[in-house]
């Protein structure tokens, strides 16, 4: 499973369009799964993911297979981004800075094409931009899936490794693959809403790990 790559490409309202970008809230995402998608295998995915902003900091929550949890917290001040994982009962996270990504990170944003069709559409009451992102898998196959970016909220892809931080805005829908699964994540809604600094806290018993060993870990290639 390529679900630490999916991550980091990872990477995020209500029905009225707002006057103001929201400066702190809760937005929720569904997730849809591709046709093509083994019906069993659909049946495990999660219907929703979820991120939380306030003040240049961000958290994205989501589940994937066998109940692995997912969250990625990141800090535009402190300049990282830190990926947690719970897999078969055992806490995983991976650190890495603006500065500094990881490899594959870095990798993925050099080479990566990302180009602004200029096509607009509103989700979930917010106007969003169509980019197309081009890339390459190790083997050097090339694919590329396609983002809508707003500017209307007060979140950023600043804080987001690989191809979207070549990107300035919040994503409100995209489109990745995860080995045989293809899923298109839309945003739904937005709360304003008081964001506990709870929520932006690295929790301990997370033991630090590279990206390659968190892949290994994962069956991730």
């Amino acid at each position: 499973m390529k679900i630490v790559v999916l991550i980091l490409t990872f990477v995020l309202f209500n029905s009225v369009l707002m006057s103001q970008p929201l400066a702190e809230g809760r937005i929720v995402y569904d997730i849809k799964v591709s046709k093509e998608t083994d019906p069993q295998i659909a049946s495990m995915i999660p219907k929703e993911a979820f991120l939380w902003f306030k003040k240049g900091k961000s958290r994205f929550e989501m589940t994937m297979l066998m109940g692995t949890k997912n969250i990625t917290i990141s800090d535009e001040v402190a300049k990282k981004t830190v990926v947690l994982m719970d897999f078969l009962g055992n806490k995983y996270a991976h650190t890495s800075t603006f500065e500094e990504p990881n490899a594959e990170a870095k990798k993925l944003k050099t080479e990566a094409k990302v180009t602004n069709t200029n096509e607009t559409k509103i989700i979930a009451g917010y106007k969003c931009t169509k980019y197309i992102v081009e890339m390459a898998d190790r083997s050097g196959k090339k694919s590329q899936f396609e983002i809508w970016i707003t500017k209307e909220l007060a979140f950023s892809g600043k804080g987001q490794e690989g191809p979207l931080s070549k990107v300035d805005g919040a994503a409100l829908e995209f489109t990745i693959a995860q080995g045989p699964i293809t899923m298109t994540l839309t945003a739904r809604e937005a709360f304003q809403e008081k964001v506990s600094d709870d929520k932006f806290t690295v929790p301990t018993g997370y033991k630090e790990m590279t990206i390659e060993e968190l892949k290994m870990l994962t069956g991730g290639r």
